[in-house]
């Protein structure tokens, strides 16, 4: 059981970390002025971080 929620709190803070990266980032970047190209490979590093996270996992 420890387990279960070991996994169900990594899985939530993955999510969190997703919607993050794919919703509010982006408007933030566009707000500031932040140049596209920028918020974009900003965004790619988030993506390989929590693609390795869930290599980890499994």
């Amino acid at each position: 059981e420890p387990q279960l929620v070991v996994y169900g709190v990594t899985f939530f803070a993955s999510e969190a970390i997703l919607v993050w990266g794919v919703f509010i980032l982006p408007f933030a970047a566009q707000i500031a002025g932040v140049d596209c190209h920028c918020g974009l490979d900003l965004l790619l590093g988030q993506f390989h971080a929590l693609i390795e996270d869930l290599k980890e996992l499994l």
